[in-house]
């Protein structure tokens, strides 16, 4: 039988080229900010419902949740804002010095690249082809279960708009200060459903995010094995 398995374990270990790793620590740090702000804006969501539920269950005084409630929904804000607009650092330094960037982006990747390629090499065509059958497969069936309308950025839209909602369960934001009037499940039927709605939303493009990542990951893998057909093909010429 084909050595697919062999070969899937051997392409399991590579990854596609990363500039902001391996160009400089800025870019790097810049991907870290982002992955943090994104983890800040969550967890802060997080906290605003436990304090929601909180309060609805054990009916304790409204004062003690109204400036928390804000203070995490300032965060939330802020780290959600932090998120969509870092990766717009690395674009414009690269608008700035386009050409230098482009050529030492392509020498990287392909460097990369061929020592991906290298380790395909003892393989044969029948069994890279057979492989590249697999994949192909497995691609369709990730990308059967994404919905092109959800991904990152959308996430983090209903991140800040969940956020919002549960700020609206302590008052809004136009009653800071005051004493809270309904909490997050007693302002109507209306509001409820948006919250959960949300909720679902959320819930679905974090998981079509993840899928994503996995389907263009896969879609590098197949990308590798198709070169280093191409290249044992001219040998065989």
């Amino acid at each position: 039988m084909y050595r697919v398995n062999q070969i899937i374990k051997t392409i399991s270990n590579m990854n596609s080229y990363a500039p902001y790793n391996q160009i400089n620590k800025k870019s790097n740090l810049l991907r870290k900010i982002q992955v943090y702000s994104f983890l800040t804006s969550l967890f802060s969501l997080i906290l605003m419902v436990i304090m929601a539920v909180i309060y609805k269950v054990f009916d304790l005084p409204k004062q003690p949740f109204i400036l928390p409630a804000f203070v995490l929904y300032a965060l939330n804000s802020i780290a959600g804002i932090i998120y969509l607009f870092t990766p717009i650092i690395p674009g414009v330094k690269f608008m700035l010095n386009f050409k230098k960037e482009i050529f030492n982006d392509l020498i990287c990747e392909i460097d990369n690249d061929e020592q991906n390629i290298e380790k395909l090499m003892p393989y044969s065509l029948t069994e890279l082809n057979y492989s590249i059958d697999w994949l192909n497969i497995k691609i369709q069936r990730v990308k059967s279960r994404i919905n092109d309308f959800f991904g990152e950025k959308t996430a983090v839209l209903s991140i800040i708009g969940l956020a919002y909602s549960a700020v609206q369960g302590f008052g809004g934001l136009d009653k800071l200060g005051d004493t809270i009037t309904k909490g997050l499940f007693n302002s109507g039927t209306a509001n409820t459903l948006i919250v959960f709605g949300l909720a679902f939303l959320l819930g679905l493009s974090l998981g079509a995010l993840a899928l994503k990542n996995v389907a263009n990951h896969l879609q590098y893998l197949k990308e590798m094995i198709e070169l280093a057909k191409k290249i044992k093909e001219k040998e065989n010429i």
